[in-house]
């Protein structure tokens, strides 16, 4: 369906599945999926880290770091691909959930703003010309 408004609002399929790259410098860079509520991995990751606390969520004690561990966790499930150029001590290193989750623990500003730029759709628009 084409319509109206699809330069807009709609988003590259593509760039859905393959993630799209948020460089901090030309060195630096994270491949990142969007966060949308229509990602049914979103689903399965929150229900798959949320589980095991989910008395604590229910009478509301669960702590504020625990939350944001979670929300760590399911932003490296959902959207983090791949990173370039990070390193620890002047050695590159691998990008998987463990080092992801210190990363982004350990810099709280650095994850509030892939955060962002995962869940901003207009990073992940069809580039449909000049329409």
């Amino acid at each position: 369906m084409k319509t109206n408004l699809d330069q807009y609002f709609k988003t590259s399929e593509n760039f859905e599945k393959n993630g799209v790259w948020f460089d901090i410098s030309d060195k630096i860079g994270f491949l990142l999926k969007p966060f949308k509520a229509t990602n049914p991995r979103i689903k399965a990751a929150m229900s798959n880290h949320y589980k095991p606390y989910a008395r604590q969520v229910e009478m509301g004690t669960l702590s504020q770091e625990k939350q944001q561990e979670i929300q760590v966790k399911i932003f490296i499930d959902v959207c983090l691909v791949d990173w370039k150029g990070v390193e620890i001590d002047d050695a590159e290193v691998e990008c998987n959930s463990e080092n992801a989750l210190k990363f982004f623990l350990a810099l709280p500003d650095l994850f509030d703003t892939l955060w962002k730029h995962a869940g901003d759709f207009t990073n992940y628009k069809e580039d449909l010309g000049n329409s």
